[in-house]
């Protein structure tokens, strides 16, 4: 969180993550991927909203440099995948981050990171303009 230009300034800040309601997921899912019969199989990972609180206000931050966003799905290629947000106007997925790259975690655990640069509710998601149908893995080695 910063001012415009110069150096940083540090704000304590409390970021608020929560849960998407099942009915803005089942709204955003049958109007993104209308030929799917189950969109469930386009959305790869747990689907978060969040937010930046300042803690003095109550009131939202927006940020003004890019974060990066870690997400654990159970895949084995990034193709076609992408980090995406709710657009709340038009209830649908919309692609934010394309070039996805796999992390590993301080256990080992592989994860995939995207950046943004605002806070909305985000998942991993199949791209709805090219994606494969089911970019799940079944190969459990």
């Amino acid at each position: 969180v910063g001012g415009g230009g110069g150096a940083a300034t540090n704000v304590s800040v409390t970021v608020e993550v929560r849960a998407v309601s099942r009915n803005v997921l089942e709204a955003c899912g049958s109007n993104t991927w209308k030929e799917v019969d189950d969109w469930r199989m386009k959305v790869l990972s747990i689907v978060f909203d969040i937010t930046l609180i300042n803690p003095a206000t109550s009131q939202a931050i927006t940020i003004d440099h890019p974060v990066e966003l870690t997400f654990v799905a159970d895949v084995t290629s990034l193709e076609g995948l992408c980090l995406a947000y709710i657009n709340e106007t038009d209830k649908a997925w919309v692609c934010e981050d394309k070039f996805l790259s796999f992390v590993q975690d301080g256990n080992g655990v592989r994860n995939i990171l995207g950046t943004t640069s605002h806070f909305t509710s985000f998942a991993i998601i199949a791209d709805p303009k090219g994606g494969p149908l089911d970019a799940r893995s079944y190969d459990k080695d």
